[in-house]
């Protein structure tokens, strides 16, 4: 039997965890409500790249890194919604981010998180 390389781990690896970021965000939080349907009862729209939303508006997102991968991370926040952020190419990620971490980001209508950076 040969062995798997490096490079197919990883992205066997990247591929289940953007599978676990898809299944939390749309598990019901407390409310019975998913974090993939947004209060009002819209839809989401696709995410693009990241940015400021159509009415050039960001929201604040604090909590705790519930998982991250390098282009999804889920945020659990202190009432314990889950939010899925996409972390595209122009996402600014300070500080030492990872699972357990506190953060706080900044992130457009879509979804897409512009700042995301560890806090204490």
């Amino acid at each position: 039997m040969a062995k798997e390389g490096i490079g197919w781990t990883v992205r066997r690896l990247s591929l289940a965890t953007t599978a676990v970021a898809a299944a939390l965000a749309c598990w019901p939080g407390p409310d019975g409500a998913s974090a993939a349907t947004p209060p009002d009862g819209g839809s989401r729209t696709q995410a693009g790249s990241a940015g400021p939303g159509a009415d050039g508006t960001l929201q604040t997102v604090r909590g705790e890194v519930m998982m991250i991968s390098a282009d999804v991370c889920v945020v659990k926040d202190a009432s314990g919604k889950s939010q899925l952020l996409n972390l595209g190419k122009n996402a600014k990620i300070e500080g030492q981010v990872k699972e357990g971490a506190r953060v706080e980001a900044q992130v457009d209508a879509n979804g897409n998180a512009v700042s995301l950076k560890a806090v204490k």
